[in-house]
């Protein structure tokens, strides 16, 4: 579903890679807690280059609380067969 949902209370640690489809457009992305803003991330286009950016956030959640990834770049990079992509990934800490 693109959000995250705490299946327990705890620290949770959460990693986002972001690439951009084309190397025309900005990248913007903003990680969200329970649809509050907790991290922003920016990376400016350049000549035949894609952009790209990454965040790490800490964040403590209580049972059903979302975290989610959103961003408005022209479209971001997905998984593909030479191994490159975006991906958002999270882990209980403790």
């Amino acid at each position: 579903t693109g959000v995250f949902t705490a299946p327990v209370a705890g620290i949770y640690q959460f990693s986002v890679n972001l690439l951009t489809a084309t190397t025309e457009s900005d990248l913007e992305a903003y990680i969200f807690k329970n649809g509050y803003l907790v991290s922003y991330i920016y990376d400016s286009a350049k000549t035949g280059v894609r952009s790209i950016g990454v965040a790490s956030v800490t964040l403590k959640l209580a049972v059903n609380d979302t975290v989610s990834v959103y961003s408005n770049a022209g479209g971001i990079y997905g998984t593909s067969t030479r191994g490159a992509g975006s991906y958002f990934s999270g882990h209980l800490v403790g």
